[in-house]
């Protein structure tokens, strides 16, 4: 026999105390919405029940995008975004290519798909270029756009909003855009402090737009890699950023037991003094009650050859229920990290 006994202060409790208003208690009103159990927030007790991750299947023809076009350069990344375009009925990608001599401060591309595995990438650059009569470049100088369609904004030349650093300006910004191929920059300076890695989405139960940018703080000894949380409701004005991921003392004790998984592919020695747990990025979206979020875990083991660190990745699992206050529930990759030799066994992201 299971059972889950969802938690009393999740429902309607009144506070009666002398001058209390007549609000519930609790912050999770239930209503009659569906609950997630990723954390455990709403459950009280249970019984022969355990609380268990099933990391994801990755499909048989990964990798399913390629570097196939010379514009493209050696590499390519997600690092951008996939939507899905309802009113099309079809998904659409912003990514990164590494073609720096016609493009030296990297740029947007895009491609689309019809299932999501499959995908195509027309030749509708945006961007002049000398070497490249035709490419898919729609935005030089970003890097991490996360692209959102606004179906609710009356002004169709903002149709396409995006949140991204932006390379020369040095910052992170805004970008509107009336198809997602032409793009114009929204924000006059940085909507934030703090550099390079940042992600974002809109928020349909908040009616909030939400970025997490990467702003360096120290935390026991060593200014590291965290993220923090900033707001708007316009996608102009943005609130001040707060703190929000960090790794903790686990995360730190459990960084060598990461390292030895990749050992043969580190090319420089331990060191004990440096060896520690980062954040890369974080990668969010809402899922009925809860906000779900994919955390970039970094775990160091040296100072590399580059000027930077060096390591593995993995991607943990994270939840909330107030974009501030956040549970990784399960520590262990929810996408598993690709054999030695294979071409995801190092560092890989959402």
């Amino acid at each position: 026999m299971h059972q889950i006994a969802v938690s009393a202060f999740a429902l309607a409790i009144i506070a009666f105390a002398s001058g209390a208003t007549a609000e519930p208690v609790s912050p999770f009103d239930v209503a009659d919405e569906s609950q997630l159990f990723v954390d455990k927030v709403l459950v009280r007790d249970a019984d022969n029940v355990a609380f268990s991750l099933v990391p994801a299947r990755k499909h048989p023809e990964n990798p399913i995008v390629k570097a196939d076009l010379p514009s493209e350069g050696w590499r390519i990344e997600i690092y951008g975004n996939v939507i899905y375009d309802a009113q099309e009925d079809l998904f659409k990608m912003w990514y990164l290519g590494e073609e720096t001599e016609a493009f030296p401060y990297y740029g947007a591309r895009y491609a689309t798909s019809k299932d999501g595995i499959h995908w195509e990438k027309p030749m509708v650059g945006t961007v002049h270029s000398d070497k490249y009569e035709k490419h898919n470049v729609v935005q030089e100088e970003v890097l991490l756009p996360s692209v959102i369609k606004d179906d609710a904004d009356p002004d169709p030349a903002r149709r396409y909003k995006m949140i991204c650093w932006m390379q020369k300006a040095h910052g992170y910004n805004t970008m509107i855009s009336p198809d997602g191929l032409h793009w114009t920059r929204l924000s006059k300076e940085p909507i934030c402090r703090g550099g390079d890695v940042i992600t974002g989405y809109y928020d349909e139960r908040r009616d909030l737009y939400v970025a997490f940018p990467k702003i360096g703080a120290n935390v026991r000894g060593h200014n590291r890699r965290v993220f923090w949380l900033i707001t708007s409701k316009d996608f102009e004005t943005w609130t001040e950023p707060k703190l929000v991921f960090t790794p903790d003392l686990r995360d730190d004790a459990s960084s060598l037991a990461r390292i030895e998984q990749v050992r043969a592919i580190l090319d420089v020695p331990d060191d004990p003094a440096v060896m520690r747990t980062e954040f890369y990025g974080i990668g969010a979206y809402p899922a009925e009650s809860c906000t779900l979020a994919f955390v970039w875990v970094f775990t160091i083991n040296n100072n590399a050859r580059y000027g930077n660190q060096e390591g593995p990745g993995e991607l943990q699992l994270a939840v909330s229920r107030d974009l501030e206050h956040w549970e990784r529930p399960f520590r262990k990759p929810c996408v598993p990290r690709g054999c030695i030799g294979e071409w995801d066994c190092g560092f890989f992201c959402t």
